[in-house]
């Protein structure tokens, strides 16, 4: 995890996605795209934990986890 505030990394997200369509944002995120809209006037005070990691493997911010392979 980063040492990035809800507010920023939300910020930071919003402006690296500006050229994509609210849809396709809200996509990335795993949110509506209505709480994407609302992100862009006012950054959440709190994001859910799987939220915050998908942001943050869009960022650069964490790497990829590795895949599960079955053997079997």
């Amino acid at each position: 995890m980063t040492d990035l505030s809800v507010r920023d990394l939300v910020l930071e997200f919003v402006r690296a996605t500006d050229s994509l369509p609210p849809e396709a944002s809200a996509r990335v995120a795993g949110v509506s795209e209505a709480t994407y809209n609302r992100w862009r006037r006012q950054p959440p005070r709190m994001l859910r934990t799987s939220h915050r990691a998908r942001i943050e493997r869009y960022l650069g911010l964490s790497p990829e986890p590795d895949p599960v392979v079955w053997l079997g």
